[in-house]
This record gives C-alpha cells, sequence and structure tokens, in this order.
C-alpha cells in the first residue's frame, strides 16, 4: 500500500514469507512496484512524464508516494488512471496531472481525445 511501511523487504521477501496456501503470486503482486525497486527508481531514473495506475495526492484518494517519486525523477507531468476519472491539476504548480477517463485517450497536454460512453464499455 503506497505510503504505508512495506511489510516485505522485496518480491523474493514475500515470496519466502507467503501463506502455504498460496501458489500463485496474485496479480496485483506480480505487477507492483517494490519498496526496494521505489528507492533506486527514485536514484536512478529521470524522466519528463511519469505514466501510472495509482493517483497522486491530487485525486481524493490518490497518494503522495506518487508525488514523491514524480519529483525524485525530475517528472513534468504524470498520467494515471485507476479512477477512471478525466481531469486536469498540478502538484505545487510544478507538475501538472491528469486523470484519464475509462477507455479514454489523452494527448501529452492532457486534451481529451477520445471519451468513452458506457455504449462503448461493452465488453471490457
Amino acid at each position: 500500500m503506497p505510503g504505508e511501511p512495506s511489510r516485505w523487504a522485496s518480491k523474493q521477501h514475500w515470496l519466502k514469507n507467503k501463506p502455504s496456501n498460496i501458489k500463485k503470486i496474485p496479480l496485483h503482486l506480480d505487477h507492483s512496484i517494490w519498496y526496494h525497486q521505489f528507492e533506486q527508481m527514485k536514484q536512478e531514473i529521470r524522466a519528463d512524464i511519469l505514466v501510472c495506475h495509482e493517483a497522486p495526492s491530487t485525486h481524493r484518494y490518490g497518494f503522495r508516494v506518487v508525488d514523491e517519486l514524480a519529483k525524485a525523477i525530475d517528472a513534468k507531468k504524470i498520467f494515471h488512471g485507476y479512477h477512471h476519472k478525466y481531469y486536469q491539476d498540478q502538484i505545487n504548480n510544478e507538475i501538472e496531472v491528469t486523470g484519464v477517463a475509462i477507455a479514454g485517450v489523452v494527448n501529452l497536454v492532457g486534451e481529451q481525445l477520445i471519451i468513452s460512453t458506457n455504449h462503448d464499455l461493452q465488453g471490457l
């Protein structure tokens, strides 16, 4: 959970200590960024754009650790999904944030290019 102390040092640590009844790695853990990876990314990566699933603090259900990562990598923009609502905001008047609507498409300025409707989402 972003922003909370990590219970596991790494994916390998989780695998070594996982409950015996779990045979396969849950999808959310298999595609997670582990704490050591997060710290390594802050030190080694530089990027203009951060694209992530979780929202930064600009969304009411977002996480400040996304802000922290964006600042550490010198990102100028964050694009995120998850909450499936289109919006634009800024973090400290520095980093532009665009929340992308479900099945939506935005350009690098954050303008919606494709706006989905419930009809469009049938079969997703």
